[in-house]
């Protein structure tokens, strides 16, 4: 799928995101001409998953509505997949927010360094090179992930 498949297209949201705030994606779906879905509709031609759907994953409601979207032939795609598609490089890093000390993260967010390995390895924080520095949306999924 490509940007301009978008256009004119029903797409519903599903979950916590944690690259980008909801509403980045949400004005980015709207500049390239999509409809947000509330919910998954019939109408819907995108379900998208954030990464922070983990709690409803296990109660069995992501896996109905995963089901319903392919019995309906909705196309499925992960937060990842959705960011990469709407946001070039340096835009996903920007809609993370600036640059901050990992220590900071640590900090704010109530982690240990090994749970913010853990969140790095699924994007919900970039973390530089040099292992000092990081970027992520906001702190609430950090504390999210501390609890």
């Amino acid at each position: 799928m490509r940007r301009a498949d978008l256009s004119d297209s029903a797409v519903a949201l599903y979950g916590r995101f944690f690259n980008a705030p909801r509403a980045a994606y949400v004005a980015a779906l709207e500049h390239v001409g999509a409809r947000l879905a509330r919910d998954l509709t019939r109408g819907s031609g995108l379900f998208v998953v954030g990464l922070g759907a983990g709690r409803v994953a296990a109660t069995g409601a992501l896996g109905d509505r995963l089901a319903v979207a392919l019995s309906r032939g909705v196309q499925i795609f992960s937060e990842e997949r959705l960011r990469d598609l709407l946001f070039p490089p340096d835009a996903a890093a920007r809609a993370m927010g600036p640059t901050a000390p990992v220590a900071t993260a640590l900090k704010e967010g109530g982690l240990d360094p090994r749970a913010l390995g853990v969140l790095a390895a699924f994007d919900a924080v970039r973390i530089d090179a040099t292992g000092t520095h990081c970027r992520f949306a906001d702190v609430a999924p950090l504390r999210q992930a501390a609890a």
